[in-house]
């Protein structure tokens, strides 16, 4: 990482490293501070008309209270030339770049740091403070690691298992939840289930979202795909570098 040129951006950025890909693809990640930045998806209006028919609409839908003051405020604290630049990059990079909207956060995902380093110089002085985070690969030996699909951890890791496992997010019955977790729990110690997944495989929802594990077993998915056929989202083998 070019720690230095990130840091004459912002002197206050955070220096993250990529402990897994983003969107099974990319290692470089930048995160802006946007209040108002869901309006960079808004195609049919300028930024500032998206901006203004919202803090209408926040108007209209609540009269007071804490959550309208706090909507309100934070549209007023967006940066037009800011929104208006990211607009620009998440619509100016094909597949390249991918942007992603949590307002008040935009992400900025790439195949490189020069990418992000490109897009980073875009913005003037009174913007490039609203870079927060750069997230990048410690060594080429993490970015290869990261590149096989595998998940970073820490050398001291009490994880004690070599993958991580996914579920795939969606509606299970209440039968095939069973299933898999009387499956899941009968493997004894080659499985641990974290406590989301002990709640969600055992409770009354039949939605299941975020929902993983750890194992030894790698080939864990042939037994859960016959019980459910595409269970499995994700396996990362978890790798100590």
């Amino acid at each position: 990482m070019d720690s230095l040129f990130w840091k004459r951006l912002n002197p206050n950025i955070i220096c993250d490293t990529t402990k897994k890909r983003y969107f099974g693809r990319y290692c470089y990640k930048l995160v802006f501070l946007a209040y108002g930045g869901r309006s960079i998806t808004d195609h049919d209006r300028t930024i500032q008309a998206s901006l203004d028919t919202r803090k209408f609409m926040v108007r209209q839908t609540n009269w007071g209270g804490s959550w309208h003051s706090r909507s309100t405020g934070n549209l007023d604290k967006a940066n037009i030339t800011l929104l208006e630049e990211l607009r620009s990059i998440k619509n100016g990079y094909g597949s390249n770049v991918r942007v992603r909207v949590e307002e008040p956060w935009i992400q900025v995902y790439a195949d490189d740091e020069e990418t992000l380093k490109s897009i980073a110089a875009r913005f003037d002085s009174s913007c490039q403070k609203f870079i927060s985070v750069i997230s990048t690969p410690e060594s080429k030996e993490h970015e290869d690691a990261l590149n096989r699909d595998s998940i970073l951890i820490k050398p001291d890791s009490k994880i004690g298992y070599s993958h991580k496992v996914f579920l795939k997010d969606g509606m299970y019955t209440s039968e095939i939840k069973s299933q898999i977790y009387n499956y899941l729990l009968g493997l004894g110690d080659i499985v641990k289930l974290t406590k989301s997944a002990n709640r969600m495989l055992s409770g009354p929802l039949t939605y299941i979202w975020g929902c993983y594990f750890y194992t030894n077993d790698p080939n864990i998915d042939i037994m859960l795909n016959i019980i459910r056929p595409g269970t499995i989202g994700k396996i990362h083998k978890l790798e100590s570098i």
